[in-house]
């Protein structure tokens, strides 16, 4: 978000509250419900976690497991079962 804030050459702070002012919700808890919205989609057509991971923009597989099951309530190795 600081690099939008930049290109638009507004502050980051006001980019921020006028996200949330639109939309309901920070934009981190809005990037987050994308990442885990997209790897659920990945984990339900049988794409391996770690793969899931990565392409929802994680680097440690670990660290996606715990925010997955912390955001979904659930294992990401749950999903297809």
């Amino acid at each position: 978000m600081y690099l939008v804030a930049e290109n638009m050459y507004v502050n980051y702070s006001y980019l921020s509250r006028t996200f949330k002012e639109v939309t309901g919700e920070s934009y981190s808890d809005y990037m987050l419900r994308l990442r885990m919205e997209k790897a659920k989609e990945l984990l339900a057509q049988g794409i391996k976690v770690y793969d899931a991971a990565g392409q929802a923009g994680y680097k440690h597989v670990n660290y996606f497991s715990k925010s997955f099951q912390k955001y979904g309530g659930m294992k990401p190795s749950d999903v297809n079962k």
